[in-house]
């Protein structure tokens, strides 16, 4: 009496033949992850293959800087979603990273709230005014001021 195999041992090969292109597939594209990155720090992003250029979606919330060919520093500006696309000397994509940028991440930020204009500080040990998006557009303002004019003065006295 002849025995027949059940259809899955006679299609095995034709499986592993599938299995196979979908691992190339999988090795071929670029390779995706998710960066969390506490607003006003930087996270590295280290890559497998040499990275020659990248691609920044959106500046206002992230920026990047190429710190070496295979590692890139992902500096939070302002609270939201980005990604960053990084390319190889073949022009390949080979890198596609969501940025995710979040606030509170180090607990030393404290929101006060005065009526409903939110204005915020960090606290390490004193608590001192720090710009954050959401805060009172005034009071930001002011804060952004004084900052800015600081810098003109440190910059205006390096040139001395």
């Amino acid at each position: 009496m002849t025995r027949r195999l059940p259809n899955l041992f006679r299609r095995k090969p034709l499986v592993a033949a599938f299995a196979f292109a979908a691992a190339l597939a999988i090795m071929a594209a670029p390779a995706q992850a998710r960066v969390t990155v506490p607003l006003d720090q930087t996270r590295p992003l280290v890559t497998n293959e040499q990275v020659v250029s990248v691609v920044l979606s959106n500046p206002t919330i992230a920026d990047v800087s190429v710190q070496s060919p295979t590692q890139l520093l992902i500096l939070g500006k302002s609270f939201g979603r980005t990604n960053v696309l990084g390319f190889n000397a073949k022009n390949e994509a080979i890198l596609n990273t969501e940025i995710f940028v979040v606030g509170g991440a180090s607990g030393g930020q404290v929101t006060l709230y005065r009526g409903a204009a939110p204005v915020s500080y960090t606290c390490a040990p004193v608590c001192e005014r720090t710009l954050s998006p959401g805060d009172d557009g005034e009071s930001f303002k002011g804060l952004l001021e004084q900052i800015q004019n600081r810098a003109a003065l440190s910059a205006s006295a390096v040139a001395e």
